[in-house]
């Protein structure tokens, strides 16, 4: 069975409905991230792009505690498909948009706030042109679940150390 609670501390309340009902989470055929984006450790503080992640986190914040998250994916996946598959730079657009990203968790912690901070970055790196995909994973004993971004084997805003203890169920 899976809690209800835990389901809604993690950010996935729209799945609350199922916990009353035998669930199994399967893995989906997904490559765990085996590198970091070096924009997360080179470069400056780019002020323009912090100040975007915060907005566009909180804006996912509530557009998720409104709408739920398959609406939310389903536009996402609008715009990802229109985005391009390519490397994301140190001194590009995309890596100062990472950084920013990076730098927003000083400002307002990034705990619990995965899953919203994670489709934030993808959204904003596709209306840019580059694709990337949010990846949710969850993990038992004590259950936990998690959301980054990827693109290609490549994680944006965490480390390959600590989404690998996470089995993909999902990703957009």
């Amino acid at each position: 069975m899976v809690d209800r609670i835990a389901l809604q501390a993690a950010g996935l309340g729209d799945l609350a409905g199922v916990a009353d009902k035998p669930l199994v989470l399967e893995p989906c055929r997904w490559t765990l991230p085996d590198q970091a984006c070096d924009a997360l450790n080179h470069g400056g503080l780019p002020l323009a792009e912090t100040a975007r992640a915060l907005r566009q986190q909180r804006s996912y914040e509530r557009a998720l505690a409104r709408r739920g998250l398959a609406p939310l994916c389903d536009e996402l996946a609008v715009l990802t498909v229109k985005a391009t598959p390519r490397p994301i730079g140190i001194d590009d657009a995309a890596g100062r948009l990472v950084r920013g990203f990076q730098f927003a968790c000083f400002l307002r912690t990034a705990a619990d706030r995965c899953l919203p901070r994670s489709l934030a970055l993808v959204d904003l790196l596709a209306r840019r042109g580059w694709r990337a995909h949010a990846v949710l994973g969850v993990r038992q004993g004590p259950f936990a679940a998690h959301c980054w971004v990827q693109a290609g084997r490549m994680v944006l805003n965490d480390t390959p150390e600590a989404v690998a203890c996470f089995t993909p169920i999902l990703a957009q």
